[in-house]
């Protein structure tokens, strides 16, 4: 199944044919269960990082000032706590999203080196290359859960 999108990222209307992988080895298509994941369009979240580049900054300066703070906090009360099971279960989870992750984006991956080239896979634009689909889908989990991910310094901090 092809998709085809009008695309509006960056202001830049196009139309796009997107060819998802179970398209060219319909064998596959077992592995697609989800419509959602089918029909996914990153020109949306394109859009919303490119009008809320100032979100990321806020976010990058209360991680900076949050660490410093709460060091010095812990160092101040004398606290350490002992977040061993928590931390497993955290790095768990995000070891788990990160395979599930890479068992939809790196087929999709080999397929566009396979077929396109090295090159080509690397150079072309993110629309045509990763950014609809599912693999555009779980490319554009991936960006967001840097965010989340973040929250590994919360454990480090706590511990002492």
């Amino acid at each position: 199944m092809s998709l085809t999108f009008n695309g509006s990222a960056w202001g830049d209307e196009e139309v796009i044919k997107y060819d998802q992988l179970y398209s060219q080895y319909p064998s596959l298509e077992v592995f697609y269960p989800f419509q959602f994941e089918k029909d996914w369009n990153g020109f949306i979240y394109s859009d919303i990082c490119s009008n809320t580049l100032d979100v990321a900054m806020y976010i990058c300066a209360t991680y900076f000032i949050g660490i410093f703070t709460g060091q010095w906090l812990m160092k101040q009360m004398g606290m350490k706590f002992k977040l061993q099971y928590p931390l497993a279960l955290w790095n768990f989870s995000l070891s788990l999203f990160s395979f599930i992750g890479a068992f939809r984006v790196v087929p999709h991956l080999l397929n566009n080196i396979h077929t396109n080239g090295y090159e080509w896979s690397v150079c072309a634009k993110s629309s045509v290359n990763y950014g609809l689909g599912a693999s555009g889908m779980w490319t554009t989990l991936f960006i967001f859960s840097k965010i989340p991910e973040l929250f590994d310094t919360v454990f480090i901090v706590l511990r002492g």
